[in-house]
């Protein structure tokens, strides 16, 4: 039987003896002849037809992403497998888009009797849609979706919570601040977030003068009430500790500066709100600390004028 090839996918008729060896059954062939092919297994036809590997999807424009699959039909029953659920998941109907970030799609089936096994994957990535502004920023899903590996993104407003820190590589992630470093925070859509691939490392750099402001702000040796806190910050997209990461950090802000009526956005209404406020009215809503724009602990008329400049300039 040496020189007799055989295939998973194929189906044999044997023209042999069955005995036993030991205590187990044994067939045994005489000649190339006495085996021949009675059916040879086909191949299941499964693949993602409508879109690329990836491909990068905005959650501004489509909610849900459809589709066209081809199996078939007396195919055994399809598997389908999401790496990442909060990303998105699917069914041989559509893809379902919950958040931004990067996940891997697979559909498969298993061998049987007639056919061979398949399975088709694609790796998608999903945004929210933000521009990267101050009154619109990046999240860290958006950050993992639009990184790819050795290009840097310029100049982008991002909104976390600070969770911990990195001594010297992700490996050693820390959720807290017991034993901070200076040199770095890890940032993440949750406050209480604990999945470090779930987190972005942030650089807190000594140069220029602007980034030692943002490590003097934000470090944890020196403010470990900072856990937890959400805060926005301006910086460069690129790899560090060997992912996605922030560096280059210039700005940063707990809360949103003009955001008077706390609804995530700087608009006319914050105008509205902090005019109300000093013409001696209660606003409903109104945050003190993102009204004074100016910071000099006042709100008059001047941070009016900063609000509009910051619904202007973005």
């Amino acid at each position: 039987m040496a020189t007799v090839s055989l295939s998973a996918s194929n189906i044999y008729d044997f023209n042999c003896i069955i005995t036993m060896y030991k205590t187990n059954p044994q067939v045994y062939v005489f000649d190339v002849a006495d085996v021949t092919v009675t059916s040879t297994k086909e191949k299941a036809v499964l693949e993602f037809l409508d879109f690329a590997d990836n491909q990068l999807f905005n959650l501004k424009n489509v909610n849900t992403v459809y589709y066209n699959m081809t199996c078939a039909s007396d195919a055994p029953e399809i598997k389908f497998e999401s790496t990442d659920p909060s990303v998105a998941t699917f069914d041989m109907y559509g893809i379902y888009l919950k958040g931004p970030g990067v996940t891997t799609l697979t559909m498969s089936v298993d061998e049987t009797d007639i056919y061979t096994s398949a399975k088709d994957t694609r790796t998608i990535r999903v945004t929210t849609g933000a521009e990267g502004s101050l009154n619109d920023p990046l999240s860290v899903g958006d950050i993992y979706a639009l990184y790819v590996d050795g290009d840097t993104i310029e100049s982008k407003w991002v909104k976390a919570y600070v969770v911990g820190y990195a001594n010297g590589s992700l490996a050693k992630a820390y959720f807290g601040a017991e034993g901070a470093i200076a040199s770095n925070i890890l940032i993440a859509n949750e406050p209480t977030e604990t999945n470090v691939s779930k987190c972005i490392p942030a650089a807190l750099e000594t140069k220029p003068a602007a980034s030692l402001a943002v490590r003097d702000t934000l470090n944890l040796v020196d403010h470990p009430e900072n856990i937890g806190k959400e805060v926005r910050l301006r910086g460069s997209i690129i790899k560090y500790f060997s992912q996605a990461g922030l560096k280059s950090i210039t700005e940063c802000m707990f809360g949103l500066k003009g955001d008077a009526n706390e609804d995530g956005y700087v608009d006319v209404s914050d105008i509205t709100t902090i005019a109300s406020y000093i013409l001696g009215n209660t606003p409903e809503t109104f945050n003190k600390d993102n009204a004074d724009v100016d910071g000099d602990g006042d709100v008059t008329v001047s941070d009016i004028t900063g609000t509009a400049s910051i619904i202007l300039n973005n």
